[in-house]
């Protein structure tokens, strides 16, 4: 199956590596450079099982010729690439991304047959042809405008290091990592620590309750305990891993706080609740970045 990806990030890339050991696989990166580095080397991926992915072809142009596409830009990015979407004949269209600020925009796109994700593994770019593979976790993907299955059911490559399983609910699945991204990115962003952190520090620990307590009713979510202990099993896993919120403000790169903490806001408003928590601190992530940008 000829399969695109949209996106060189982490993410991007650990699709590549993985789904062409068996189907034919071109990625449109950002930059001419890029797409040059993964023509020549291909995707090296290490970690638990190391190994070199090589490529059907990679690409800065924007001619999406394949017959699946698999999104795995940032939500930011969208608002350029949808209408570009809008264009093309139909086609499937796998969106992978954190938060849920994207949800408006896919329903725009009724002429494709559209599909959310998950993507729970650890992951992390080295350059722009190598990551590292952390952690093996699962990608959970459900329709969103169409029931048909087969084109997904290809796509699984039955790799134990890779494995794709599939949900009803696209609701229930985003939102549920919403809510872990939610808790554990603003606050590890903030206070520049660990994920672990959030558990070990009595302080942190206290705040991260709180912060859960607002998300989970702004998300409307059913098995509270349940939730919780997730959020914190996350954290526990990731212990020694900086939260992706963490890395961007760090090299100083726009932050994906208007697709987290921003949608939770506005389902709060919504619903008439009060999110000071939330609140606080997405105004304090905004204020980072602007304060970032103007000190370059």
């Amino acid at each position: 199956m000829e399969i695109g990806i949209i996106g060189g990030g982490a993410i991007g890339l650990l699709f590549a590596a993985y789904l062409s050991k068996k189907h034919d696989v071109t990625v449109y990166t950002r930059t001419k450079n890029q797409a040059h580095m993964l023509i020549q080397n291909g995707v090296i991926v290490e970690g638990q099982e190391p190994f070199q992915a090589k490529l059907s072809y990679a690409t800065n142009s924007v001619k999406y010729q394949e017959k699946v596409l698999i999104i795995s830009v940032k939500q930011y990015h969208l608002e350029n690439l949808i209408p570009l979407i809008k264009s093309l004949t139909p086609r499937i269209i796998i969106f992978l991304q954190n938060g849920m600020s994207h949800i408006e925009k896919v329903k725009e796109l009724s002429m494709h047959d559209v599909y959310l994700g998950v993507v729970e593994h650890g992951v992390m770019k080295i350059n722009d042809h190598k990551i590292c593979h952390s952690g093996i976790g699962r990608t959970i993907i459900s329709s969103f405008n169409n029931k048909d299955l087969s084109y997904i059911n290809n796509l699984n490559i039955h790799d134990p290091s890779f494995p794709i399983e599939f949900s009803e609910n696209w609701y229930n699945i985003l939102a549920k990592k919403l809510l872990a991204n939610a808790v554990i990115n603003p606050l590890t962003a903030l206070f520049n620590v660990s994920n672990g952190s959030l558990v070990t520090n009595l302080h942190f620990y206290r705040l991260a309750e709180k912060l859960f307590q607002e998300v989970w009713e702004a998300l409307n979510l059913q098995n509270k305990n349940e939730h919780w202990a997730y959020v914190k099993d996350i954290c526990l896993k990731t212990a020694n891993n900086k939260s992706s919120m963490l890395k961007d403000l760090q090299n100083g790169r726009k932050t994906e706080v208007d697709a987290i903490l921003g949608y939770i806001l506005l389902e709060a408003e919504r619903k008439t609740l009060n999110a000071p928590t939330v609140e606080f601190l997405y105004q304090s992530i905004k204020g980072i970045e602007i304060e970032r940008e103007e000190g370059e």
